[in-house]
């Protein structure tokens, strides 16, 4: 009982939809009726002579209901055939937004020019989705016919039926028309197909038309660029040859120089863009403004650093010409500042670097005194290693130094830590103090007959040696000290650099004649002596 009670209520739900359906298709016919009665209406009233603003508003008044009646007639076939024509003629329409239309007046040479390359396989992209469409408007008009001539002989839609008879003549001229239509845009696709030359062609193609028009334009912009900036150089090279600020009033020279040089490259990229507009060539013209609108754009990121970088090259930065530096731990000359700053070091071998400016930012330079080195020492010059070793510089460079040592060794230092460890330069000269001790047992004698002997005898022995007798400069023997176990003399000798190699064999003859003068005159020398202390 329950299953027929509602097969049957689901029968009267049938049966009122259907009715409802019918209802509203009714309602929709009277209201095309009474359209149409309304159109015949100005019809006839358009027969007779107005004046022309009344005609003007009766001609609008038929648009409007002409547009009406187009909407209610299709509202009426939606309703009768139950497919959804209005949002499939709508789908049909190509309407583009009006923000694309604006970039594309814009950048329309650009635009064009790019497209060009691409438009056979766009355009034949374009109509096979024109055949997809036109194949889905054709089974939904087919499909609203069905409908249509399976109600044409209800007798529920007998009033209906003129409508319905318009509307099934009106689908299959709509449908003929699209058949056509996609007929003819099938064989144009086939034809395109079968002809087609490949992307590599068209590459080929567009690239030699290129060369041929925008190529050439190309080359004269840029021969005018080049060729203004270099009469504008060679004018201002003739013009600042001259020295009129020297100085303190350097840099006005260097501002002048660098705003007249400014001024020059914008003159020349003026010209550029003007052989351009004469050429008519307005895709290079507008590839090239916007290019230029990017560096502009990007100015305003870098604008702190331009000014940095400004003060420096204009000579009013923290860093100046002709001032020292320390660059990797090293002192430099500050040559000159540009683009690049140029700095020396006459003392090292390819001590001439160059460097963006822009790294000096957060430097300071100093004035140099007169007699300031930039180096302690030069090629060939004789140091004191720190281990107590003699040797010989036999390069030095930005980078690193290399030293000889005696007997054939080499030994390489980084610049940076040569410089900061503070060795001897032995080449202008050096000094060898030795300190000898003899014993107690002459303490009596020690200042009135033993320092004076040693001194006579030690400085006899020494300049026997011929090369410490041309190249010494100063001798003394004198009383160092009293020490634990032995009262000291000290021997001074002064040398010039010449005794440089000899620095270890000048102090082993001091020694060997410290024993001879003491055998002579029976002398002891004591040795290192403990005291024990018993508690």
């Amino acid at each position: 009982m329950k299953l027929l009670l509602f097969i049957f209520i689901i029968m009267v739900t049938e049966q009122c939809l259907a009715a409802a359906d019918v209802n509203a298709m009714l309602k929709t016919n009277r209201n095309v009726e009474w359209l149409d009665k309304e159109i015949e209406k100005i019809n006839i009233n358009l027969q007779e002579k107005h004046s022309f603003s009344t005609r003007r508003a009766l001609e609008k008044q038929l648009e409007e209901l002409k547009g009406r009646r187009k909407k209610v007639f299709i509202q009426f076939l939606e309703e009768s055939s139950g497919v959804d024509i209005v949002v499939l003629d709508e789908g049909r329409s190509d309407k583009k937004e009006k923000l694309l239309d604006e970039v594309q007046d814009i950048l329309l040479p650009l635009v064009e020019s790019v497209k060009r390359l691409s438009a056979k396989p766009r355009q034949l992209e374009k109509i096979k989705n024109e055949i997809s469409k036109l194949h889905e408007l054709i089974n939904n008009r087919k499909k609203a016919k069905e409908s249509l001539l399976l109600i044409q002989n209800d007798e529920q839609y007998i009033s209906s039926l003129p409508l319905i008879n318009q509307g099934i003549n009106e689908l299959e001229s709509e449908i003929i028309k699209l058949e056509i239509e996609l007929d003819g845009k099938t064989r144009l696709v086939k034809k395109e197909e079968n002809g087609k030359a490949s992307f590599i062609m068209r590459l080929k193609e567009f690239l030699s038309d290129f060369v041929k028009t925008k190529g050439k334009n190309l080359f004269l912009s840029i021969t005018t660029l080049i060729f203004l900036y270099w009469v504008l150089l060679v004018f201002r090279n003739q013009v600042f040859k001259f020295q009129i600020f020297t100085g303190k009033l350097e840099f006005i020279r260097k501002t002048l120089m660098t705003l007249y040089s400014s001024i020059s490259m914008t003159i020349a990229f003026l010209g550029a863009i003007m052989v351009l507009y004469f050429l008519n060539d307005w895709l290079l013209l507008t590839l090239i403004v916007i290019v230029l609108l990017g560096i502009l754009w990007s100015l305003k990121q870098y604008l702190p650093r331009y000014i940095g970088e400004a003060r420096l090259i204009l000579n009013i930065g923290p860093v100046k010409e002709d001032e020292l530096i320390t660059w990797e731990g090293v002192p430099y000359l500050v040559k000159s500042l540009g683009f690049s700053a140029t700095l020396e070091n006459p003392l090292l071998s390819g001590g001439l670097l160059r460097i963006p400016v822009q790294e000096f930012f957060n430097k300071q330079s100093r004035k140099i005194s007169r007699s300031e080195v930039l180096f302690p020492t030069k090629k060939e010059d004789w140091v004191k290693l720190e281990d107590g070793s003699i040797g010989q510089v036999k390069e030095q460079t930005p980078e690193v130094v290399s030293v000889l040592k005696m007997g054939g060794g080499i030994k390489t230092y980084r610049t940076k830590d040569f410089f900061e460890m503070g060795l001897e330069n032995l080449t202008s000269g050096f000094c060898i103090s030795e300190v000898l001790g003899l014993d107690y047992s002459i303490q009596a004698d020690m200042l009135s007959k033993v320092v004076p002997t040693f001194s006579q005898k030690m400085k006899e022995y020494l300049y026997q040696e011929s090369y410490i007798k041309d190249f010494a400069r100063y001798f003394t023997c004198e009383f160092h000290s009293a020490g634990e176990s032995s009262l000291n003399l000290v021997v001074i000798l002064e040398c010039s650099g010449e005794l440089c190699r000899y620095y270890h064999k000048i102090k082993r003859d001091i020694q060997r004649n410290f024993i001879r003068i003491a055998n002579e005159e029976n002398l002891t020398i004591p040795f290192a002596q403990m005291t024990i202390h018993q508690g």
